[in-house]
């Protein structure tokens, strides 16, 4: 069991293998096709039921993804956004679209996010062979974390940490210079 808040792994932008998750639908859905052939066969089968019965793979998920975003998709969406930004990234050959809708992809980074002191979080990258991965994430991560202060920590990993910015005045961007 992982003591890490949570896992972003940019294999699995849902945070599930598709192939795991394809098994595991599929099975139950054949699985409440017999039990609805059997039962229909004796009398008793309701296809309204069975169709109910056999959605609940997918209202997981989706109750899953919305527990997920909701508590951590301050994280989620900016870390995925880096990725993309610094190549992190690397698609598999052929490409081909996952059950979810996204390419599958062959090397990918995994971003580790843990509670740090004073309601801080620490931000921990691991490249898993993934391309770019000597890219210097900061810019990157300070320009998508506006609300946050992005602080470099740790010698031999990359950590960050997070920390709620203070409000002190307004924020200066690049466009106040021009």
């Amino acid at each position: 069991m992982s003591s890490h808040l949570i896992e972003i792994d940019g294999k699995y932008p849902w945070g599930v293998s598709p192939l795991g998750f394809g098994a595991i639908t599929l099975t139950w859905k054949i699985l409440v096709l017999i039990w609805w052939l059997f039962s229909s066969l004796f009398g008793h089968g309701s296809l309204m039921l069975s169709l109910l019965i056999a959605v609940i793979p997918e209202a997981g998920l989706a109750l899953y993804e919305f527990h997920r975003n909701n508590k951590y998709g301050w994280i989620i969406t900016p870390v995925n956004n880096t990725m993309h930004t610094a190549r992190l990234i690397q698609e598999s050959k052929p490409l081909y679209r996952t059950i979810f809708g996204y390419n599958k992809i062959a090397r990918a980074p995994l971003f580790y996010l843990d509670n740090w002191k004073n309601g801080d979080y620490l931000l921990t990258f691991e490249p898993h062979g993934c391309p770019n991965a000597n890219v210097d994430l900061l810019p990157i991560l300070q320009r998508e974390l506006l609300e946050y202060e992005v602080i470099p920590t740790g010698s031999i990993a990359k950590q960050y940490i997070i920390r709620k910015r203070r409000n002190r005045g307004r924020v200066i961007m690049s466009e106040d210079f021009d």
